[in-house]
């Protein structure tokens, strides 16, 4: 989330970008353990209660045994890279844009972005190049099992133990799906799965997806080596569910790995903090129960707290009624029916 822009791919080669002198001052920062101006949006997300430095210890034990001197701030080293390579996207979720799907991008008429695939295969070239570097490697969209540069890249990579693939998924893959295809060589393997509810609550928020065919991609991926997270958005159709979504995918397949994303584009009627009073307390009791629990997740916590004081918030005015009956009036479905307690 950083807010320095230190290039475009579609402007400068990936090696001029790599030496604007804001990424020196970036690092000259980071490395002094001085909070930097980019790092100003992680700050104010950062309600663990942790010091500055938090904000970098899931990742420090990965480079003691790193051959980078961080103290020389002009060189680089590819230790992680995130990849976006395009909005597409099968699914039109209701707490998702067109910048992010293909899918609602097509529904309202509004332009869909992909790189170009001249600028793809170079950045594909680069990332081959220097993949003994890379530790992480993390895939979204859009539908990153949609994305064809994401098999390229995958095909052309060496598996390696200390390399970590993320993938950020709607679980809506065919089982010869040629991305979940290549990626099975790999033995480090974290694979994100979007569910914000259960059945048919979760079929209304991840509009186009088949509650069925999650539970059956589900267990197909549990009989390989992956490890398994859940990733939920917290807002007004979900916080009431959040926490039963969780105890089921950990009491029916031993998932205990979660995270919970703020709502964070431009819908400002779904935000938590225009539900009803009586709602926002018993979501809140709840969730301060967990909070309680010593054995807590450092990283969930500070998601829960952060969840805490989206509740504490005063109504924006907006009205995620309206919201929904445009969704039913646009794609025939019926809020009401499924989301009683929002009425």
């Amino acid at each position: 989330m950083g807010s320095t822009v230190l290039g475009n791919i579609n402007d400068q080669s990936i090696q001029d970008i790599l030496k604007n002198p804001k990424l020196k001052m970036i690092r000259q920062d980071l490395y002094n353990d001085r909070e930097s101006s980019n790092c100003v949006t992680c700050r104010q997300l950062d309600h663990t209660g942790q010091s500055y430095s938090y904000l970098r210890s899931m990742y420090n034990d990965w480079f003691k045994t790193s051959p980078v001197d961080y103290s020389d701030f002009d060189n680089f080293y590819l230790s992680g890279i995130d990849l976006h390579w395009s909005s597409t996207c099968n699914l039109k979720c209701i707490t998702c844009w067109s910048r992010q799907s293909s899918a609602i991008a097509s529904e309202i008429g509004a332009p869909i972005f992909h790189v170009s695939s001249d600028h793809a295969h170079k950045i594909i070239d680069w990332t081959v190049s220097q993949q003994y570097q890379l530790k992480e490697l993390y895939f979204s969209g859009g539908e990153p099992t949609m994305i064809k540069h994401n098999v390229r890249l995958l095909e052309r990579l060496e598996p390696r133990e200390d390399l970590l693939l993320r993938i950020n998924t709607n679980m809506t893959f065919d089982r010869d799906n040629a991305f979940m295809q290549q990626l099975s060589r790999f033995p480090n393997v974290l694979i994100t799965m979007s569910a914000d509810s259960t059945h048919q609550r979760f079929e209304y928020i991840r509009q186009g997806a088949k509650w069925k065919d999650f539970i059956t991609n589900l267990e197909w991926l549990r009989q390989g080596r992956y490890q398994l997270r859940i990733n939920s958005v917290f807002f007004v159709a979900s916080a009431f569910m959040m926490l039963q979504t969780h105890r089921f995918f950990k009491e029916n397949f031993g998932i205990n790995d979660f995270t919970i994303n703020q709502y964070g584009v431009d819908k400002h009627d779904l935000l938590c903090r225009n539900l009803p009073d009586n709602l926002k307390k018993t979501i809140g009791d709840e969730f301060e129960d967990l909070l309680s629990d010593p054995g807590l997740d450092t990283n969930l916590s500070g998601q829960i707290s952060n969840c805490l004081i989206e509740l504490k918030k005063d109504p924006n005015g907006r009205d995620y009624k309206n919201y929904f009956y445009n969704i039913d009036r646009l794609r025939g479905t019926n809020w009401k029916e499924i989301f009683k307690e929002l009425i």
